[in-house]
């Protein structure tokens, strides 16, 4: 009975809190390509970005585009502790990087830094209600704030329709922040984006070796949480059969975090390497580019096989919910998707995986 009752007055609280940030503005409603914003030299804009990794590499066609039609406006963008390890997605097309930490006295300065900006403009990218981002927008307060309608009440000065989530990438969502500036679909890009230098392709290529056979598939069995963990069994027995089957492929696991490394027939199976692991996400990533093919319960992965055409095979969950839409699959490169709709990958049978496999390798003619 406490707890229900200390329940309710945190969701009292809460609900008071969102009233105060949430108050309703005067805001104009952009449904297309329009005009509306024009910006010239000194012009400044901040782009909220402040979540995961996968989240900023899914922004890199928005952000790019952006900086192509504002060449001379300086754009900074706001990251978070967990996606700022991949900042080098974006860091060609920005001026500065803040970094969001759920500290108070970073939090205190954080403001105090970006209100001093005098931003014209602040672009939250979420397709989500936040109230941390609308409270610095809030605090920050801008000359004009942009970003999706949603349910919940409006807070941006400018808003664009939020496309159907079961329907539309989330890329192609992002996309209609654009609409302000004028930027018709066919100017924006449509390729994820993440560059790497010669250095970090070649250390890469010192740390996992180069390839013994012609092909390499590579194995990300590390998810975000224990949900996107399919399972050792599963995985061993996938690299058995692929390994039976296809001689032209050697197999490179990622993240194994010392779980497929206790299986001595793997270990000791001169077709199976283990990219050692690193905090450099950069240098992860260039060893990712070493693969042909990828497997990678991981949207971070599967975006990083995107921006590098990579063929994936990506592995999810999905409930057909309209608030979390469709399953963020690679855009615009090859790719299956193999999906369950439970809430747990392990329920996905090594079956679907292996046809997946042969389907994705036979549509892209990878023996020729």
């Amino acid at each position: 009975m406490k707890n229900l009752k200390l329940k309710k007055i945190e969701l009292s609280i809460k609900n008071l809190f969102d009233r105060l940030i949430y108050k309703k503005v005067n805001s104009k409603f952009i449904e297309k390509p329009t005009y509306f914003l024009s910006f010239f030299e000194g012009s400044k804009i901040l782009l909220i970005r402040n979540d995961r990794i996968g989240d900023l590499i899914v922004s890199t066609p928005f952000i790019y585009t952006l900086r192509k039609f504002n060449p001379n406006v300086t754009i900074d963008i706001l990251l978070s502790e967990k996606n700022i390890v991949a900042k080098r997605a974006v860091e060609n097309y920005v001026n500065n990087i803040f970094v969001f930490r759920k500290k108070l006295f970073s939090l205190i300065k954080l403001v105090f830094n970006l209100k001093k900006q005098q931003y014209d403009l602040v672009i939250d990218l979420f397709d989500n209600p936040s109230t941390t981002n609308a409270l610095l927008i809030k605090l920050i307060k801008p000359l004009y704030s942009l970003g999706f309608r949603k349910n919940i009440t409006n807070f941006y000065n400018i808003e664009v329709p939020l496309p159907n989530k079961l329907k539309h990438h989330i890329v192609v969502r992002l996309n209609n922040l654009l609409f302000p500036f004028g930027i018709e679909s066919h100017n924006i890009t449509n390729k994820l984006i993440y560059n790497l230098t010669e250095l970090e392709i070649q250390e890469a290529i010192n740390l996992v070796g180069h390839k013994n056979k012609q092909f390499r598939l590579g194995i990300n069995i590390s998810g975000s949480n224990n949900s996107k963990n399919w399972g050792t069994s599963n995985y061993i027995e996938f690299i058995e059969r692929v390994l039976l089957y296809f001689d032209e492929y050697e197999i490179l696991i990622f993240n194994a975090n010392g779980d497929l490394k206790s299986i001595p027939k793997l270990k000791l199976n001169p077709d199976i390497k283990f990219a050692p692991e690193t905090n450099n996400f950069n240098l992860f990533a260039a060893m990712v580019k070493t693969c042909d093919i990828l497997l990678s319960p991981d949207t971070a992965v599967v975006h990083l096989a995107a921006a590098f055409q990579i063929p994936c095979i990506g592995l999810y969950t999905f409930t057909g919910s309209k608030d979390t839409g469709i399953p963020w699959t690679p855009f615009n490169s090859p790719n299956k998707c193999v999906k369950t709709k439970t809430n747990e990958l392990k329920h996905i049978p090594i079956e679907a995986v292996y046809e997946a496999f042969e389907e994705l390798i036979a549509e892209k003619n990878l023996y020729e």
